[in-house]
């Protein structure tokens, strides 16, 4: 770690502000896993894929349904509309998950 430089914030003031940090890692965490949780207790159907919604009007990703990418603008598609999708831009595959090899597109 660096020298300390007068005027600059103290180690215990930068270690405060990692360990809020942290703390709201922590309860970002857990919002995921209540909704996760909330989500299973539905006995929602895992899609075959599912299309997430890109910034503004562009298209986003598609994911193979098990992939389970969170946040907004996640929506079941069935498997024609993820390879016409995909057909239009494969660079919209989730790299993770790739659904471009499961629709047999590469």
């Amino acid at each position: 770690m660096s020298e300390w430089q007068p005027g600059g914030p103290s180690r215990l003031d930068m270690l405060l502000f990692l360990e809020r940090v942290q703390e709201m890692d922590l309860a970002r965490t857990r919002d995921w896993i209540e909704k996760e949780q909330q989500r299973l207790a539905q006995g929602a159907a895992v899609p075959e894929y599912v299309a997430q919604n890109g910034p503004g009007p562009a298209m986003g990703m598609i994911h193979k349904g098990t992939c389970r990418p969170l946040g907004a603008g996640v929506h079941a598609v069935a498997a024609d509309d993820a390879r016409r999708l995909l057909h239009a831009d494969v660079s919209f595959a989730c790299q993770v998950c790739r659904p471009d090899t499961a629709l047999g597109m590469l």
